[in-house]
């Protein structure tokens, strides 16, 4: 038992201790117990505290309460300082598990009541980027402007523009767009406009397009199409994509507009993430481990202290892990 115990230790640490990349940081969605009920401290006036069950659940939460947890969090978050606090709190968390690359999304919101406009929504989820950076917390974090699907193709050309805007003052940190939210609201035809537009100033795309089709598990066929006519416009943000090619005939005779052979259509594809400027992220611990395997090729009586020193200057403390572990 003890022994069983002492390897469950062992392995939470060493996880723990990984270099992480995290793309699907939606920022509400991330947000800990801990840090709603800092929230609800600023805020004693809410009839919030008959939800606490829900909250203390954290990640026992079931889907459907997961959900109900959104309507909770944007009457806490209705200031800019609020997501700000939020935002430093999830960054911080996130470099806690050793994530070295984050990608937050969130959807910029106004709230008449404090006067937070979605621009000053976007500029307090980019100060808590700053700050965190400031007070060196171990992390790389982008941002991705959130188009809500519920709130349709006008609400979608305004996220646009703001991105557009931030895009070009920021240096790189808001990358480009996210499109999500329920996914039986809307078509996706209907925030092709905007996409289209958001692609042409050089911004990248996240897409969540709608898994709700009964016949397959996988992109509905009038969703496949629009994705195709975007991806046609280059697919230099497309990463990570598995194929279900059971299905592949399916789709393909359900779609109306099949891209060309070898221009980048996605019939069949069940996508499982766009990744977003991380080769750049990446490349300095990759290009360090490719000297180390050439030059461990080139002496294979190399010395474990020289290794583990080659390590310790790539600043990955789980790549030293892996070549302990191998060492055992």
């Amino acid at each position: 038992m003890m022994e069983a115990e002492e390897q469950q230790s062992w392995k939470t640490t060493f996880y723990s201790k990984l270099p992480k990349v995290e793309l699907h940081a939606h920022l509400n969605g991330s947000i800990s117990s801990n840090t709603i009920k800092k929230l609800i401290t600023k805020k004693p006036g809410l009839k919030i505290h008959d939800q606490m069950t829900m909250i203390d659940k954290g990640k026992k939460r079931t889907l459907e309460e997961c959900f109900q947890m959104f309507p909770i969090i944007h009457q806490l978050t209705t200031s800019p300082e609020d997501i700000l606090m939020v935002t430093k709190d999830v960054i911080k968390e996130f470099a806690d598990d050793g994530v070295k690359y984050l990608e937050l999304r969130s959807t910029p919101r106004g709230e008449n009541a404090t006067g937070m406009t979605k621009k000053t929504y976007v500029e307090s989820v980019l100060e808590g980027i700053k700050q965190s950076k400031q007070e060196n917390v171990d992390i790389d974090v982008r941002y991705l402007i959130s188009i809500d699907r519920r709130g349709g193709p006008s609400a979608a050309k305004e996220n646009v523009k703001l991105a557009e805007e931030f895009f070009l003052s920021t240096e790189g940190i808001v990358l480009g767009l996210d499109l999500s939210g329920d996914p039986t609201a809307g078509q996706a035809k209907d925030f092709l406009e905007p996409l289209l537009e958001a692609k042409k100033s050089g911004l990248k795309l996240a897409l969540h397009l709608s898994e709700v089709s009964q016949d397959f598990p996988f992109l509905h066929p009038s969703e496949t199409s629009v994705l195709n006519r975007l991806c046609r416009l280059g697919t230099d943000y497309i990463r990570f994509t598995e194929f279900i090619e059971q299905y592949t005939g399916h789709v393909q005779q359900q779609d109306h507009h099949p891209s060309q052979q070898g221009q980048g259509g996605l019939h069949g594809i069940y996508l499982r993430a766009f990744c977003t400027g991380l080769d750049s992220v990446l490349q300095p611990y990759r290009q360090a481990l490719l000297d180390l395997e050439q030059e461990f090729l080139a002496d294979p009586h190399l010395s474990i202290s020289h290794i583990n020193y080659s390590l310790d200057q790539v600043c990955c403390p789980g790549n030293k892990m892996l070549w302990n572990l191998l060492l055992e």
